[in-house]
C-alpha cells in the first residue's frame, strides 16, 4: 500500500515520494507538485475511511454496542467485573470487525489518496 497525493492545482495524483522538496526550490513551507510545480501542503484529509463500505455505520454501531454493554456481561471468566464486561463486548464486536475488514479488504489494501491544498500567501525565500 502506498500513499499518493492529489494536487490541488492540476488534480493529478502522484506518489508521496515523488513530491519535490519546496525548500530546495526557494519555498519556506510545503512541497511542489512534480507536474505543475504548485506549492502544496497536506490538507489533513484522506480518502482512507471514506472508501470503506459501511465504515461510518460500523463505528456508530460500535459506539452504540459499547454503551449498551456497559454494566452488563454475558461471560464470567475473570475475577474483576470490568474484565468480564470487556470480554463480553469483544465477543460481540470481534466477529463484526473481522467481517468488516474482510468485506473492505480491497479498500484497505489499495493506495490511499492524501488531499492537498495550495500554500496560503507567498512563502518564497527569494522574494
Amino acid at each position: 500500500m502506498t500513499d499518493h497525493y492529489e494536487c490541488a492545482g492540476c488534480a493529478k495524483k502522484f506518489k508521496t515520494t515523488d513530491a519535490v522538496d519546496g525548500f530546495s526550490q526557494g519555498y519556506k513551507a510545503g512541497f511542489l507538485c512534480p507536474y505543475c510545480h504548485v506549492n502544496l501542503e497536506e490538507n489533513g484529509q484522506s480518502d482512507g475511511f471514506d472508501n470503506m463500505a459501511f465504515g461510518y455505520s460500523f463505528w456508530a454501531f460500535t459506539l452504540v454496542l459499547y454503551y449498551l454493554m456497559q454494566g452488563r456481561s454475558i461471560v464470567d471468566w475473570f475475577e474483576p467485573s470490568i474484565a468480564n464486561e470487556i470480554s463480553s463486548f469483544l465477543v460481540f464486536w470481534l466477529p463484526m470487525c473481522i467481517a468488516f475488514l474482510g468485506y473492505n479488504r480491497n479498500a484497505i489494501l489499495k493506495k490511499r489518496i492524501v488531499y492537498t491544498k495550495k500554500v496560503a500567501g507567498r512563502h518564497n525565500l527569494e522574494k
